[in-house]
């Protein structure tokens, strides 16, 4: 967590609680509310476990147990800098590419070079159809973020970039 607050100091000014829990649900490997961090103790228990299950899920960007504190952190920048995956994604994709993309197009992208999980939607099924919310998407930037602990590309740069990171 000392790059992620290097890059985001405005997130990280309070500081954040990490603890552990044995009741959480099997299938979470943690959970952020407000500041504080909640990892789930029996993912912890076996690390080699842990990370098969994630690999073999293929729905998350990264595959080390200490990237889920990442993604948990990358919870609490989003709040702080804003709820703008979609918008930001769809820039860096421009600065890079220098092609727009829709946000349908955009979500694929993310789906395919991301992970599967970065695209998932927090409203209901009635919310996406008659009223899609880019805000809804509130694992963009933290799986963006995760995936970045362990692979740089030029888009991530970019977004990390564009996100409002001090020094990325």
């Amino acid at each position: 967590l000392n790059q992620m607050q290097e890059q985001f100091p405005k997130a990280f000014k309070k500081k954040i609680a990490l603890g552990f829990s044995d009741t959480m649900d099997s299938g979470d490997f943690a959970e952020t509310r407000g500041k504080k961090i909640t990892v789930n103790a029996f993912a912890m228990r076996n690390r080699e476990i842990t990370e098969r299950n994630m690999q073999k899920a293929g729905i998350f960007s990264f595959s080390k147990v200490e990237n889920i504190v990442v993604h948990e952190a990358g919870h609490i920048v989003s709040s702080v800098y804003g709820e703008k995956g979609i918008a930001l994604a769809k820039q860096a994709y421009y600065n890079i590419y220098k092609k727009r993309l829709s946000n349908d197009t955009i979500v694929e992208y993310l789906a395919d070079n991301i992970s599967l999980y970065s695209t998932d939607y927090s409203g209901t099924k009635e919310d996406f159809i008659y009223r899609y919310n880019p805000k809804k998407y509130r694992e963009i930037t933290p799986e963006i973020l995760a995936k970045s602990m362990e692979e740089q590309t030029p888009f991530i740069s970019e977004y990390k970039k564009l996100l409002g990171g001090d020094k990325v």
